[in-house]
């Protein structure tokens, strides 16, 4: 799909100086921010490019109804009170602004210098190679070509939660398994830790999949060697109780009662070594979240467990 129209640059250029104006410490959006926004939107799916170009001219109605002219000509105080009417309309208002605004920030935090500014770290020290474990010695990558004859008992397709523990289970029962995988493999040296790039490159259309109701539902889809379970941090939690009684009254699944779990929950967390994170190892969001559970008299609150042994 092509660029924005000059018109729809316009409008967005508007939006993001009108939503993001400079600060104390933080410069304006604009030009720039608008520029990034749309080299993403090359990404994506054609039905979001599509959905954001219907915003933009949705937007300039809106600002012809009130101004009688475009979004971009009238003042900041009358864009300011345009989009205010939307943050305080109806759910599709609502949802339509941040569906406006939210790539807007995204692309105007993700700069350097902006994190040299506050202090942050933009970017991770890149990680020491590791020894290539065993299995990478029988990859074979899609851009080889050709004609590619393997021989094996079993094909699991994708590598993710679900066929990651199907293959290995039927490898240990001594299946020959071979794995086909749409997404890349990433090693510790690929992970810049920069939130954006990442995106990127490890989820399907780049995080942009999403599910359609009366709210639109995202879906955070990973597309690699370890699929989904790439990108969720690693968070391995237990099925509660409360969900597994009613699993057994509500469904007739005796087996998989709170009695019965716990010996398969405790094999499975051996396998993958799973372990509450270190402190140390906590961001400052989860700082600020205990800080929280202990101003509001909270006891049950911790660092999540994790299946990335120390």
């Amino acid at each position: 799909m092509a660029r924005l129209s000059t018109k729809q640059h316009e409008t967005l250029v508007a939006v993001a100086e009108t939503t993001l104006p400079a600060g104390r410490f933080l410069p304006a959006a604009g030009e720039v921010t608008v520029d990034k926004v749309e080299r993403f939107l090359d990404l994506l799916p054609g039905p979001l490019q599509h959905g954001l170009v219907g915003l933009l001219r949705g937007l300039d109605l809106a600002a012809w109804m009130a101004e009688r002219r475009s979004f971009a000509r009238v003042s900041t105080a009358g864009r300011l009170a345009i989009l205010e009417r939307w943050r305080l309309g109806d759910p599709m208002r609502r949802l339509m602004l941040r569906a406006l605004v939210s790539p807007l920030k995204i692309a105007h935090f993700d700069d350097p210098a902006l994190y040299k500014r506050l202090g942050c770290v933009y970017e991770s020290e890149k990680a020491r190679p590791e020894a290539k474990p065993a299995y990478m010695r029988d990859r074979v990558h899609a851009a080889t070509g050709g004609d590619l004859a393997v021989e094996c008992d079993v094909v699991v397709i994708g590598t993710g939660a679900g066929g990651a523990v199907v293959g290995r289970e039927l490898a240990e029962a001594g299946l020959a398994v071979v794995f086909i995988e749409e997404g890349q493999y990433f090693d510790r040296t690929q992970f810049s830790g920069r939130g954006f790039d990442m995106q990127q490159k490890l989820y399907r259309r780049g995080g942009s999949t999403f599910s359609i109701g009366n709210v639109p539902i995202p879906i955070p889809l990973g597309m690699s060697v370890g699929g989904t379970t790439t990108v969720n941090s690693g968070t391995c939690y237990r099925t509660p109780d409360r969900v597994l009684r009613e699993w057994q009254h509500d469904f007739g699944l005796e087996e998989l009662g709170p009695d019965a779990m716990p010996r398969y929950f405790d094999r499975v967390e051996a396998v993958l070594g799973v372990e509450h994170a270190r402190r140390e190892l906590l961001g400052g969001n989860g700082r600020v979240i205990e800080r929280g559970c202990k101003a509001l008299g909270f006891t049950r609150h911790g660092p999540l467990r994790r299946n990335a042994p120390a």
